[in-house]
């Protein structure tokens, strides 16, 4: 039976009133439901249970959930998914144009925590990410419920945070006409400068997108990277993210594993230098240089030549820290 025939009479059945069990569903719907949603709570497909899944009339283009952000009236026709989690049920909701783009509607677990960080950003709505003191992260559509689960320990983000709420006095950093906004409620006494706000703001958005979809991207949050031969076949790698972090790598030039040097968090001084390019300037590439910049005006010569030797000075000073 050709697919499209079976999810219209899955979608038949449901909309008579009868729901549908996991067994009558598409394999791809199925499949997609627990892969999503194992991906959302960090566990395996195998430790998600579609219990119920129905299709629905919304009352509103938010799908009955409270949202902060405008909702579009009118009835919209969709899918409600109850799910079990590892013992735990949790109800998800999607519309009817994308069964797989699930919202969270209900949760058997607390969806407020104390946040010391907020961020808050506008990709086709509202989007928000809390993070508490102790690394919890909660990550959703603004004002509807939110999974709080730990920061991302492979990515260390948990370091990272820790570094950040230490370091920084409190400030809240919102972009004229851009849609964002950043509050952190640091524990430290330096106050941020306007460069190192934008960096947290970047980490912010980065650390969303991880906590929203279980996952991490290894190249969500890059800015810079360079691949310098040395000799033979062996190639020196800096990567610098938009969060102010860098990376310093050896490897095979082209691809390969990758033996780590250093890293950590830019000077102020490097990290100044950095940011005004990024904000200045276009994405740009050189012969060993690829810059993936912010600005709208075109890198010259002399700058990208700058730098280039920029990265060769943080690549030395991280691959002779100790």
């Amino acid at each position: 039976m050709k697919k499209s025939v079976v999810v219209a009479a899955w979608l038949l059945a449901a909309a008579c009133g009868q729901p549908a069990e996991e067994a009558a569903l598409p394999e791809d719907v199925r499949d997609g439901v627990r892969f999503t949603v194992a991906g959302t709570h960090r566990t395996e497909p195998d430790q998600v249970r579609l219990v119920r899944a129905e299709a629905v009339d919304f009352p509103d283009g938010c799908l009955g959930i409270p949202m902060r952000e405008y909702c579009a009236e009118g009835v919209v026709p969709g899918y409600r998914y109850r799910v079990a989690v590892e013992g735990m049920e949790y109800e998800y909701r999607a519309p009817q144009t994308d069964p797989l783009a699930l919202v969270l509607a209900a949760s058997p677990e607390p969806d407020e925590i104390d946040p010391v960080l907020v961020y808050e950003a506008y990709e086709g709505r509202c989007i928000s990410l809390q993070v508490s003191a102790e690394g919890q992260g909660a990550a959703g559509p603004c004002d509807a419920p939110h999974l709080a689960r730990p920061l991302l320990n492979e990515t260390r983000r948990r370091a990272e945070w820790n570094d950040l709420v230490q370091r920084f006095a409190p400030f809240r950093y919102e972009p004229h006409e851009q849609g964002v906004m950043v509050a952190l409620d640091g524990r430290g006494a330096e106050t941020a400068s306007p460069a190192w706000q934008r960096a947290v703001l970047a980490w912010a958005g980065v650390v969303y997108a991880e906590q929203a979809s279980g996952r991490s991207g290894a190249s969500w949050g890059t800015a810079f990277a360079r691949e310098h031969p040395v000799g033979g076949d062996r190639c020196e790698t800096l990567v610098v993210e938009r969060y102010a972090v860098a990376f310093a790598s050896r490897a095979r030039c082209g691809g390969g594993a990758a033996e780590d040097v250093g890293s950590g968090w830019l000077t102020d001084a490097e990290w100044a230098a950095f940011d005004r390019w990024h904000e200045t300037y276009a994405p740009a590439d050189g012969a060993a240089v690829h810059f993936f910049g912010a600005g709208m005006t075109p890198m010259p010569p002399d700058t990208l030549a700058a730098l280039d030797a920029w990265a060769v000075a943080v690549y030395a000073r991280l691959a002779s820290a100790p």
